[in-house]
């Protein structure tokens, strides 16, 4: 049993990457990205974490962008985590999109949320809200995110599909981006995760643009 569910999953998201692969090919282009992450536990129930990214566009052709992101957090209560946190930027137009400047434009963003969990049976929902100032672009922006995961007891996997909805606060809460993502998680030791996903983004926003995207990602925890 233990080796026949990781296959099985890693033949289903497979199969979901394909599918994605076969759609973009005549309608939206697709993207990989590559993160990766360190997380640090604090006492008093404080973290500390860094993270960075780099993705590309129309597959390995382009350079979309990269980041780098540092920020802290509390577990405020068992179930609900305030967090804050700076991201530096550096997105490429090079697909001729109308909301920024040709070129490279670096961006500054500093961020804050709260984000609260509700977990049973294997299963954790959550339910994130953020709130996002970009400069550059002078964006206020408040992201809310649906997240549900399912951990697998006799594996070191779990599933995961999310929503994220980006409301620009300066035009009436109108819809700016907003993102979807399938994938799992692989535990590989006890401080070391893997991490493959696919998504679609609905439409060209700050540093990600409408397409597909495969994302593979690694995050350390201490």
């Amino acid at each position: 049993m233990k080796t026949f569910i990781p296959s099985s999953i890693i033949i289903l998201v497979a199969l979901f990457f394909m599918s994605g692969l076969a759609y973009a090919d005549t309608k939206y282009p697709v993207g990989f990205g590559f993160e990766i992450g360190a997380e640090k536990e604090l006492p008093l129930n404080f973290d500390i974490g860094l993270f960075g990214e780099i993705h590309t566009c129309r597959t390995f052709n382009t350079l979309e962008h990269y980041c780098f992101i540092v920020h802290a957090g509390n577990m405020i209560l068992p179930w609900l985590h305030a967090e804050v946190g700076y991201q530096f930027l550096d997105v490429q137009n090079a697909e001729d999109r109308d909301d920024l400047a040709p070129g490279w434009n670096r961006m500054h963003r500093a961020f804050g949320g709260l984000e609260g969990t509700y977990t049973v049976k294997g299963f954790a929902l959550g339910l994130r809200e953020r709130y996002d100032y970009t400069s550059l672009v002078d964006n206020h922006i408040l992201r809310s995110r649906l997240h549900l995961e399912y951990d697998f007891q006799r594996a070191p996997i779990g599933l995961f599909a999310n929503v994220d909805m980006l409301n620009d606060l300066a035009s009436k809460f109108s819809i700016r981006q907003v993102f979807y993502r399938l994938g799992f998680e692989w535990q590989v030791a006890e401080h070391h995760t893997l991490e493959l996903c696919g998504g679609f983004n609905q439409y060209d926003f700050q540093e990600e643009e409408c397409g597909f995207l495969i994302e593979l990602g690694y995050e350390m925890s201490f």
